[in-house]
């Protein structure tokens, strides 16, 4: 069973077709009655429950009357942070046919809230960047007296966002700030209490420095595999999420991720986010986060199905072994890339040229196009469509 938010449909369809080509049907449980992994071809049944993220009793409702219907085991994938946040908390007294595919809840939560991480990772010794999490202004203040700058500024919890913090953010995830009359003059758009936010020192380096390593631990605490990719380009450019990435071979940064989520007793399926320092060329943490990520079904494109891996491990099947990864393999989402492009062309950081250059490679993985599965790809172009003609009348 997949879970898909309103607003966050790459995650949930990546996940469906990656089950999907592995002979599993499928059932997606959304908000709405127009997710659109709930039209690729391979969902076998479609359950609308409204507040499905941040609403226990309504997901609690609906998880457990189809176990009743379809029996047990049946694994559950969360696939954005509020289905993850409220799945992770319903686990424990969740009816014993249903089988969610997170780890231990204390360690979940604590690795949602990026405050109670940066504890987490000092407690473990990770290779973290120097973070404070002010609790009010006179505590940023003590940041700003004692930070290296530039730093960058981030959501406490990505998405518990108060009115404040979100208009402060403009939608990106991040903001860097130069100095401290900087974070100072950001930090007063946030209140005096609970400011939500964390500070941290910038790690130097362009935008495709930032590489993701996707994991899976299984529930003995085994990695089953792991796949690394390369963010070519962000969006927001400086300060967003992956929109042109690449697949890499990094045995030693891929062994050393697993070796870190052993230590801290980490189980399911995790995307692990770095940066590399573009003096010292190791490589930092920034996050770990226990889903899969907006672009995860390109590992299995790339040869490595990772939620198969999960489903196999909750219904106690042999997963069989994994076709040979396809390293140099790219992934494009087409419509956040191309607000990308004119935010680095503007900046004279990317030409329209090289940018072409790497639309036009065989082989290049869409979002949501797909010619194997292609309804949903082209309801969401149509959707595109209509939104951006309503915009021009």
């Amino acid at each position: 069973m997949v879970l898909s938010c309103e607003g966050h449909c790459e995650p949930a369809l990546g996940v469906v077709r990656a089950l999907g080509e592995r002979g599993v049907p499928v059932i997606v449980l959304s908000e709405t009655a127009q997710a659109a992994a709930a039209l690729s071809r391979h969902c076998v049944e479609h359950v609308v429950a409204p507040q499905l993220g941040g609403h226990p009793p309504a997901l609690r409702s609906a998880l457990e009357a189809l176990a009743e219907r379809h029996g047990g085991p049946l694994p559950v994938f969360p696939t954005v942070d509020p289905d993850l946040d409220t799945l992770v908390r319903l686990a424990p007294s969740l009816d014993a046919r249903l089988a969610p595919v997170v780890g231990e809840p204390a360690l979940m939560l604590q690795l949602m809230d990026k405050a109670a991480f940066q504890a987490l990772a000092e407690q473990h010794g990770l290779p973290v960047p120097r973070t404070w999490a002010p609790a009010d202004q006179a505590a940023l203040r003590q940041a700003a007296q004692e930070a290296h700058f530039p730093v960058i500024a981030k959501p406490a919890f990505p998405y518990h966002w108060h009115s404040a913090l979100a208009q402060a953010f403009s939608g990106k995830k991040a903001q860097l700030l130069d100095d401290p009359s900087a974070l100072l003059a950001f930090g007063a758009t946030l209140g005096e209490r609970d400011l939500g936010v964390l500070v941290q020192e910038y790690v130097p380096g362009a935008d495709d420095q930032h590489i993701d390593v996707h994991a899976y631990v299984d529930r003995q605490g085994r990695a089953q595999a792991t796949f690394a990719g390369c963010k070519r380009r962000i969006y927001p450019a400086h300060a967003g999420s992956g929109c042109y990435v690449e697949a890499l071979d990094l045995p030693e940064l891929e062994r050393s991720t697993v070796d870190m989520l052993q230590r801290i007793g980490f189980t399911g399926l995790a995307n692990v986010n770095y940066k590399r320092h573009a003096v010292t060329g190791r490589y930092t943490l920034l996050e770990i986060n226990p889903r899969v990520s907006q672009w995860g079904f390109f590992t299995t494109r790339a040869g490595v199905n990772l939620p198969w891996l999960a489903y196999c491990d909750q219904v106690g099947l042999e997963a069989g072994p994994l076709p040979a990864r396809r390293v140099g393999l790219r992934f494009v989402d087409s419509t956040r890339d191309l607000k990308a492009f004119r935010q680095y062309h503007a900046a004279g950081e990317l030409t329209a040229a090289a940018y072409l250059r790497s639309l036009f490679r065989w082989g290049l993985v869409h979002q949501s196009l797909d010619w194997r599965d292609p309804v949903p790809g082209l309801s969401l172009l149509w959707r595109h469509a209509r939104a951006v003609l309503g915009r021009a009348r």
